[in-house]
């Protein structure tokens, strides 16, 4: 076990060496909906914190700066677009529902459930 725990650190800390040359900057969203029990989310609050904290320590530990966003989905978008100064192409209710058309569209089963291309 030793050696797996030498192997993860040092796949850790490429990691690190590949965020910090690729990040400028990193948005945080803050916990501020319930956990859905879809299967793709954290099991409980208490992970989702402890996460929350080991990510925003290495975002310091690596000079990333990070800005914590929260509200609802159209303000976290407008506060987004307005820390990085972008200019609006569409209205915000509009941009939102084209992201839920297109979150609608994925396939979010597991590989086993799917139907083979072709089949």
């Amino acid at each position: 076990m030793a050696f797996f725990a030498k192997v993860v650190d040092q796949y850790g800390q490429a990691f690190k060496q590949h965020v910090k040359a690729t990040y400028d900057a990193y948005v945080h969203l803050r916990h501020e909906l319930p956990i859905a029990a879809d299967g793709h989310r954290p099991m409980n609050d208490e992970f989702r914190t402890t996460i929350d904290g080991m990510l925003l320590a290495t975002l310091d530990e690596l000079e990333i700066p990070y800005h914590v966003v929260g509200g609802t989905v159209a303000e976290r978008l407008e506060a987004i677009a307005g820390i990085f100064d972008l200019t609006p192409v569409m209205s915000t209710d509009e941009a939102i529902e084209l992201a839920r058309e297109e979150y609608g569209r994925q396939d979010f089963r597991m590989e086993h459930e799917r139907v083979p291309a072709g089949a």
